[in-house]
């Protein structure tokens, strides 16, 4: 079944180095275990020496979402830049 959203929100997750896995399989298991949220787009691209970790949902679940990652690790949230379509 497909998840109708309105227009989302694009954030950028920069991951406080080091983490262990599990921590990042909590943060993700919790989100999935979410009944009040819409939809929540997860997104990992990798470039040249690079990872960015995006995170899309729609504005009014946004701050909630944001919280509860925050509340697995030392993730700092900025802004997403234009995201590039993929082939």
């Amino acid at each position: 079944m497909k998840r109708k959203f309105e227009t989302l929100s694009w954030s950028e997750l920069n991951w406080m180095r080091p983490f262990k896995i599990d921590d990042v399989k909590s943060m993700l298991g919790q989100l999935v275990g979410l009944t009040r949220r819409k939809a929540v787009i997860f997104e990992i691209r990798l470039s040249k020496n690079r990872v960015r970790y995006l995170l899309g949902t729609e504005e009014q679940d946004k701050r909630h979402i944001s919280q509860l990652i925050q509340s697995h690790r030392a993730i700092q949230f900025s802004r997403a830049p234009k995201r590039e379509k993929l082939s």
